[in-house]
């Protein structure tokens, strides 16, 4: 009779731990996300401003064109943004309101690759008219 007392509560205690380490998993994956296969991207990193004043510009939106890759940038003018290894990237910054509200022009410009794992580009925007 102790006997199979004894397995049942051993396969409880298998069930058990198996379901504490998938929690576990899944809350370290939620709060720190996948690690990133950095050997196959090129991580742009930089600093909008403003052309006029030197203050730099949070909200502004970085856009790699044709490549589906956005950031926002922080408060202080920052962005990091990943995105695959190419020789060029169409890059667009733009404010996230349009029409009226616009205070800045929007900046199309084209990039070529100098290295093969990080590049540095700091951007001016001129005021809207």
């Amino acid at each position: 009779m102790k006997f199979p007392f004894l397995s049942h509560r051993r396969i409880l205690r298998c069930i058990f731990a198996t379901l504490s380490g998938s929690a576990v998993a899944f809350i370290f994956q939620a709060c720190y996300g996948t690690p990133r296969d950095l050997v196959r991207d090129l991580q742009i990193t930089g600093t909008v401003l403003s052309a006029s004043t030197g203050q730099p510009l949070g909200g502004i939106t970085v856009e790699a064109k044709g490549i589906s890759s956005a950031t926002t940038t922080e408060a202080d003018g920052s962005y990091t943004l990943y995105v695959p290894l190419m020789d060029e990237y169409r890059m667009d910054f733009h404010e996230s309101t349009s029409g009226e509200n616009m205070r800045f022009k929007e900046l199309d410009t084209t990039i070529t690759r100098t290295d093969n794992r990080s590049m540095v580009l700091n951007i001016k925007l001129h005021p809207a008219e």
